[in-house]
């Protein structure tokens, strides 16, 4: 809930205080930047140790002493410094999230139970979504920080009686062992040639969802939409999501992890080319009603793409390196919100909102084209 709910706050803080696009895109780069540097720290740290349960906490508990800087904020680099603070620390709970799942079940059932995670996810993020709408509607965009903070500490107090710490079922070396050779593992190690195409096939295809998203608040917002309705365009973004990670879950046991990826970059482009077409037509009334029906396209992409993509890297990964492998993956996730959100920002101060989306298109169509590599 925490995660989802600030979806839409940060962009909204930086329009607060006077920003537009290219200040969002700044914001959002920090975020990727630190979110780069700590994945391989975290991912290594996976492999080193089994203590999956107090990263978890340890990620819920910082980030919920982190929040409230944010309603301190005076400027847009007060901004950029605290969600990347933010950044650091919350990426620890997604790689270790996915290795607490790919332990306790065989392979061939990865990418259905990767999907259900997501499902419960996408449920929270939803939720998260439908506390901003309503606190942006009824109370103070500035207050919001507290609010989640609180609710970043019950997660935390959640793991705590939720998670039990087990040993896991994935093969490993002895943990002194594994420990030394994880640390000063090169990035050349793992990087054989079909991993190399998936990072960097994982890095466009996330940086076009960074350039989309860096767009969208302010497009919704040059339209003249209110921040509780920005907020609400985010959440019907997010049920769509959570709709489709359900299907998905029936769907990957009939279709090939690579099938899914493809069929997740098409729904995208329809997504991105859509906007295109909106934001060329001017401002009025019915593009707002367009635009809802757009975005689910955009929203079902993304629950398509990401659970096989994770599970397809997890089976080319060496099982002995999985959180490395994770870590990469979140990183390679970094550095496409580094590249996308700075991208929109060059691309909208170039020739506005059509030429991000158009920006975002033929990125994601880039990314398609170097999936087809991948044997």
């Amino acid at each position: 809930m925490v995660f989802g709910a600030a979806q839409p706050m940060v962009p909204l803080l930086v329009l607060g205080l006077g920003g537009g696009a290219t200040e969002i895109g700044l914001v959002l780069c920090a975020y990727s930047v630190s979110s780069v540097c700590s994945s391989r720290f975290w991912g290594k740290a996976l492999d080193a140790s089994t203590k999956r349960k107090q990263l978890i906490i340890v990620s819920f508990a910082i980030t919920g002493l982190i929040l409230p800087m944010f309603s301190l904020a005076k400027e847009n680099w007060h901004i950029t410094v605290v969600y990347a603070a933010m950044g650091f620390f919350s990426t620890a709970y997604i790689p270790t999230a996915n290795m607490l799942i790919m332990e306790r079940i065989p392979k061939r059932e990865w990418t259905p139970s990767l999907s259900m995670y997501n499902f419960f996810s996408s449920i929270g993020w939803s939720l998260g979504l439908v506390i901003a709408t309503i606190w942006l509607t009824v109370g103070s965009l500035w207050t919001l920080p507290w609010m989640l903070s609180s609710l970043s500490f019950v997660g935390a107090v959640f793991g705590v009686l939720t998670i039990s710490p087990i040993e896991p079922h994935v093969p490993h070396s002895p943990r002194m062992q594994l420990a030394k050779r994880s640390w000063r593992t090169t990035p050349r190690s793992i990087l054989v040639k079909p991993l190399q195409h998936f990072y960097l096939d994982a890095t466009m295809i996330l940086a076009s969802f960074g350039v989309f998203y860096t767009a969208l608040p302010a497009y919704l917002k040059g339209i003249g939409l209110s921040d509780g309705i920005v907020s609400l365009f985010f959440l019907m973004n997010s049920l769509v999501s959570t709709g489709t990670f359900l299907l998905l879950n029936g769907l990957s046991t009939r279709m090939a992890d690579k099938r899914l990826i493809r069929l997740g970059i098409a729904a995208k482009l329809v997504g991105d080319f859509g906007f295109l077409v909106l934001s060329m037509t001017g401002v009025y009334v019915p593009n707002v009603w367009m635009a809802a029906v757009v975005l689910v396209s955009v929203g079902a992409s993304w629950a398509v793409i990401w659970p096989p993509l994770s599970a397809l890297l997890s089976k080319l990964a060496d099982d002995r390196k999985l959180g490395d492998a994770q870590g990469k993956l979140s990183a390679s996730g970094g550095l496409g919100g580094i590249s996308g959100p700075l991208l929109a920002g060059y691309l909208f101060a170039l020739a506005g909102y059509p030429c991000a989306f158009l920006g975002s298109g033929l990125i994601v169509i880039a990314g398609f084209l170097l999936f087809l590599k991948l044997r």
